[in-house]
C-alpha cells in the first residue's frame, strides 16, 4: 500500500461554508479520530458545518 493514498484513510472530513460547495478538508484512518476532528473544527469555526463521510475509493482512481 502506498503511503498517503486515500484507501488507508477512508474517513473523510467534509466542510460546508455558506455560499461554497462541500469540500473534503481532511482524512483519518478511523471514524473516532474523524469525529474528534469534527468536534474540534466546530468549536474553532462556528459558522462552518463539518461532518464525517466514509469514502474508501481514492480520488485519483474514480469510479
Amino acid at each position: 500500500m502506498i503511503h498517503g493514498r486515500n484507501d488507508d484513510r477512508p474517513y473523510a472530513i467534509v466542510a460546508i461554508f455558506p455560499g461554497h460547495k462541500p469540500k473534503i478538508i481532511g482524512r483519518r484512518r478511523n471514524r473516532s479520530d474523524a469525529e474528534d476532528m469534527v468536534r474540534f473544527l466546530q468549536r474553532r469555526i462556528p459558522n462552518g458545518t463539518f461532518y464525517v463521510m466514509f469514502d474508501p475509493m481514492p480520488e485519483d482512481e474514480g469510479g
